[in-house]
């Protein structure tokens, strides 16, 4: 009797416990993208507002933005990894052709990796920049009439990898879990890592949970129009969506 009130017991909490537990790690996921909204402020305020953070590149470790970056963060590495996906799974390597440097792409629950000879230039992630906004200056967006708002503008947000270049009106969700498109499109953030969505850090330093779906909805860049065919605004079906997305929220 007293084993199966606490195998009941234990039935009841177990969820809650776990509900708990995921929303724990979403909250310190949130926590890293402000302390990186405070090192990219430092960042740009000695670049003259430039934001100019190079991806990863197979001949040259030394460009990835977490070595760029290096002397306005923390000496740890733990503010490269998201609690959701803490850990490195080799995936798919994608630089084969560099034998030097080694990188490999992350998934829903695990952190991409760049590999090199040199420790310093080691390192594990789980977030990525929207390449989209790298290299223009803040003054340029904030004058372009296609930005109404800052608070629609990704910066960085989970991802599989160091960064990525979503086409909102072209890109395609994958069409199942953890499945990658090409040339680092929005599949890299369209990952179901926080229950429904991922955590992002805006162009006004503000830090939010986004939605899967809310993701083409969203001004990635100079072409961006937030009402494209996968939008409620652009007449989006269920049917368009990939089984697996079809239980997430529309925007």
């Amino acid at each position: 009797m007293v084993i199966a009130i606490i195998a009941l017991l234990m039935a009841i909490l177990l969820p809650a416990l776990q509900r708990v537990r995921r929303q724990g790690k979403a909250v310190a996921c949130q926590s890293n993208l402000r302390q990186w909204s405070l090192v990219l402020s430092m960042y740009t305020n000695e670049h003259d507002g430039r934001f100019f953070l190079p991806g990863s590149f197979a001949m040259s470790a030394s460009r990835a933005w977490p070595y760029q970056l290096r002397q306005y963060r923390p000496d740890s590495n733990d503010l490269l990894l998201c609690p959701a996906a803490g850990r490195h799974q080799v995936r798919m390597d994608v630089s084969s052709a560099f034998p030097p440097v080694q990188e490999s792409l992350g998934s829903t629950s695990t952190a991409w990796k760049i590999q090199t000879r040199s420790p310093e230039l080691t390192f594990s992630g789980s977030y990525g920049f929207n390449s989209g906004l790298i290299g223009f200056y803040e003054d340029e967006f904030r004058g372009n009439r296609h930005y109404s708002s800052n608070a629609q503008r990704p910066y960085m947000l989970d991802c599989i990898f160091t960064d990525a270049d979503p086409k909102d009106v072209f890109d395609k969700p994958p069409p199942y879990e953890d499945a990658v498109g090409p040339f680092a499109d929005m599949s890299y953030f369209c990952i179901d890592r926080h229950g429904g969505g991922i955590e992002g850090l805006f162009l006004d330093s503000s830090v939010r949970k986004v939605g899967l779906k809310e993701l083409w909805t969203l001004r990635w860049n100079f072409i961006s129009r937030g009402d494209g065919p996968l939008t409620k605004a652009g007449g989006v079906q269920p049917e368009d969506w990939p089984a697996w997305m079809r239980k997430f929220k529309d925007y």
